[in-house]
């Protein structure tokens, strides 16, 4: 039986891994993951039943397609094989966790809403990662998904019957986290009220100006910086006042008294989203200040806010940390790599280390902080 579940959890990644490489592709261009149903890019022929079967179909074609015999890229088995794995370790990582004790299928029906919204999750963060590397640009739509699917599903779960398994909120936090929610509520809203300006509303204009081209431009990047990174900070310190003041009145009013079932899982999702976002966005405000220029996209406050709704305060705070070793390994290595090729070393943005920091933590949080020592000061 162990083995059909594994199966199905592969076949299962595998078929999701077909569908990121429709949303790594189209999301970018602005096109719909949905319509019109797949085909070659070159010759426009579409695709048959027997030829979207994950990594067997380029393998059947020989990696040619059927109509027009031109190369298909090899990217496509890759990433369907990748996430297909992704998925099976993620499967066998949490029923190995939280329920080793209990025959496969058992474990699997108490496991769902935690595997579905992790999945969910994995996917999003996925995608990103490949088209923040390739494109520069992090779709926020891969951002709030698992976001939402954290604070609707796994509270949902918990009121119908489920076991609250997940990340969880420590005593006297349940105060606090509803002032921090409530002033980001308020901001969102003054924001759009127009009560609060929006930062780098001018970005556009001002290096179109300062260039004589589009914003988006590699040779705008290179040839100028925006002259008011600073500035602009200031109007995110001004979003940030609702949710601190928030804060404020939140832990004066805590209490100890332990808050338990769908609304302990609300909140500890709320609880991971602003952690993710918060120590992202501290370090944009931060850097940003001391050095003059944009030190962190706002994608990436976006994206740690989804993952921390998933992961909780702990492990997102772990990913976070993560990500810094990451950059450094991932910037060595493109550096020996482009020294050997004699080319100049190409530039990956921050969001693909936090992405894949998060999966690190997300798959080996607990022997991560074991190891670290930290296993008994950071309960999950």
């Amino acid at each position: 039986m162990a083995i059909i579940v594994y199966g199905f959890l592969l076949a299962l990644g595998l078929c999701i891994g077909s569908f990121l490489n429709v949303v790594i592709l189209r999301m970018p261009e602005g096109l719909s993951v949905v319509h019109p149903p797949s085909r070659c890019p070159r010759c426009g022929t579409g695709l048959r039943a027997i030829d979207n079967i994950p990594v067997l179909s380029w393998l059947m074609l020989r990696g040619q397609c059927r109509g027009c015999s031109q190369p298909i890229s090899i990217q496509y088995p890759l990433v369907e094989l990748a996430f297909g794995l992704l998925t099976l370790g993620l499967g066998w990582w949490q029923i190995n966790t939280w329920a080793p004790n209990l025959p496969i299928l058992d474990a699997l029906r108490l496991l769902g809403p935690l595997l579905i919204t992790q999945l969910v999750l994995l996917a999003c963060l996925f995608a990103a990662t490949l088209i923040d590397a390739r494109h520069y640009i992090i779709p926020l739509s891969l951002c709030w998904v698992p976001f939402f699917v954290a604070i609707t599903l796994m509270p949902v779960s918990v009121a119908t019957g489920w076991p609250a398994i997940g990340p969880t909120l420590p005593i006297g936090w349940t105060e606090p986290v509803g002032g921090l929610t409530l002033g980001v509520l308020i901001s969102i809203a003054l924001l759009q009220l127009g009560v609060i300006p929006r930062s780098y509303a001018d970005y556009e204009q001002v290096m179109q100006d300062l260039t004589g081209q589009q914003a988006d431009s590699d040779v705008a990047a290179e040839n100028a910086l925006y002259p008011h990174a600073r500035r602009e900070t200031l109007k995110e310190l001004l979003f940030l006042l609702p949710p601190t003041l928030g804060l404020i009145a939140g832990v004066i009013l805590s209490s100890p008294t332990p808050t338990t079932g769908w609304l302990e899982t609300l909140l500890a999702a709320l609880a991971g989203a602003i952690f993710g976002a918060g120590l992202v966005w501290g370090t944009r405000i931060l850097g940003t200040l001391a050095f003059g220029k944009e030190a962190m996209g706002l994608g990436d406050v976006h994206l740690m806010a989804g993952v921390g709704a998933v992961l909780g305060w702990r492990d997102v705070t772990l990913a976070f940390f993560i990500a810094p070793f990451l950059g450094l390994l991932g910037t060595f290595a493109l550096t020996g790599l482009a020294s050997v090729r004699s080319a100049e070393a190409r530039v990956i943005p921050y969001g693909p280390y936090l992405a894949v920091g998060s999966i690190i933590a997300l798959l080996a949080s607990d022997p991560i902080l074991e190891a670290l020592g930290f296993s008994g000061i950071f309960t999950p």
